[in-house]
C-alpha cells in the first residue's frame, strides 16, 4: 500500500492536486494535515470528505511520501521524514536551496531519489521552454502573477474589490496590504529571488553557468501567469529553427497564430501547455531572442510534476 500525507498550503493548489490525485489513482492513501486544520474545511478526495489534521498527529515515518505544499514552512517535519524511511517531495521551497537535493521541474528524475524539491510553476514552465535552447548565457525575466499565486485571501480580495469599485462603492482595507483590483503590486525580493535561485539551477551545467534575472508583480488576474523574457545566447539565433523546434513540441503553443490571437492567461482554459507568444530577436544582438510565456500556475506546475515524481518513484519502488 502506498500512503502520501499532505501538509497543506494554498488550498487552491491542495484542490487541484487532490483531482490530480484522484484520476491517476498513483497512490493508495491520501491524509491531509495542517499547521492551522482549524481553518480548513474537509476537502474533497475520490468523491469522500477528507478532513485536515493537525500537523501534531503527523508521524512521518507511517506514510510512503510526505509532500510539502507551497505556503507551508516545515524545515522540522522534513528532517524528521529524512531520518524515517519516508520520501520527501518539497514544493515549499525549502529543499530547493539545497545544493545536494534534487530540484524536479518534470522530465527525469533519479529513481533513487528519496528527497526531492518540486520546482515552481514559473521555474518549471520557463525551464522547459529553454531546455531546447542551447548555449544560453542570460535570462531576465518580468513575470506577471495572478492573484491565486498568492491563495484564496489573494483571490477573494480581488473580486471583493472589483464589485466594490465597479458598484461605485469605496474600498475597505484591503486583505493584501493595498489595492489589487485594477492596480499592479509589486511582489517582495524574496519572490524573484526563488525563481532566480530555482531556474538558475535548473539552466546551468558543470561547463556553463547561466545568470538569471527576475522581477515579479501581482496583476488583478485570477488565474495563468505571463513572462516575458529576455534571453542571451553564445551564438546566433536563427529563430526559424527555433520556432520548427517549439512547434514540433506538442506541450506548447505558438502565438499569434494565423487569426491573430494572443496567449493571454484568459485563453488557457484549464489548458495543459505553455502558450508561447511573441517570439522575436533582440533588435540590437542576433544572439538574443525575446518571447512571452503564458500558463495554467495551479495545475501545470506543482499538480503536475507532484504526480509526475510520484509515479517515477513509485514505479522505481514495485
Amino acid at each position: 500500500m502506498t500512503s502520501l500525507a499532505i501538509i497543506a498550503g494554498d488550498s487552491l493548489a491542495l484542490d487541484q492536486l487532490l483531482d490530480a490525485l484522484s484520476d491517476s489513482a498513483v497512490v493508495d492513501t491520501v491524509k491531509l494535515f495542517s499547521a492551522s486544520a482549524d481553518d480548513y474545511e474537509p476537502a474533497m478526495y475520490a468523491g469522500r470528505p477528507l478532513d485536515v489534521r493537525s500537523l501534531d498527529a503527523l508521524d512521518p515515518a507511517a506514510f510512503s511520501f510526505l509532500l510539502l505544499m507551497p505556503g507551508t514552512h516545515q524545515p522540522d517535519m522534513i528532517e524528521r521524514a529524512e531520518a524515517s524511511a519516508c520520501c520527501v517531495l518539497d514544493a515549499s521551497d525549502v529543499l530547493a536551496q539545497r545544493d545536494d537535493v534534487p530540484l524536479f521541474a518534470g522530465g527525469a528524475l533519479d529513481r533513487d531519489a528519496r528527497v526531492l524539491a518540486i520546482a515552481d510553476a514559473v521555474t518549471a514552465h520557463v525551464a522547459a521552454v529553454l531546455a531546447v535552447v542551447p548555449g544560453i548565457r542570460r535570462v531576465d525575466l518580468a513575470v506577471a502573477q495572478p492573484v491565486s499565486s498568492a491563495g484564496q485571501t489573494a483571490v477573494n480580495a480581488l473580486a471583493a474589490e472589483s464589485a466594490r469599485l465597479l458598484n461605485g462603492q469605496g474600498l475597505e482595507e484591503s486583505a493584501l496590504g493595498a489595492q489589487i483590483a485594477f492596480n499592479v503590486l509589486p511582489l517582495s525580493a524574496d519572490v524573484s529571488a526563488e525563481i532566480e535561485h530555482n531556474l538558475g539551477r535548473l539552466l546551468s551545467s558543470t561547463e556553463q553557468s547561466v545568470e538569471v534575472s527576475c522581477q515579479s508583480m501581482l496583476a488583478p488576474v485570477f488565474y495563468g501567469h505571463c513572462v516575458m523574457l529576455r534571453v542571451a545566447c553564445d551564438a546566433p539565433v536563427v529563430l526559424s529553427e527555433l520556432r520548427a523546434t517549439l512547434l514540433a513540441d506538442e506541450r506548447f503553443r505558438l502565438f499569434p497564430g494565423d487569426d491573430g490571437e494572443l496567449a493571454s492567461p484568459a485563453g488557457l482554459a484549464e489548458s495543459e501547455g505553455i502558450d508561447i507568444s511573441n517570439l522575436t530577436l533582440d533588435r540590437q544582438s542576433d544572439t538574443v531572442f525575446r518571447c512571452a510565456i503564458v500558463a495554467d500556475n495551479l495545475r501545470k506546475g506543482v499538480v503536475l510534476n507532484t504526480i509526475a515524481a510520484l509515479k517515477i518513484l513509485i514505479k522505481s519502488d514495485t
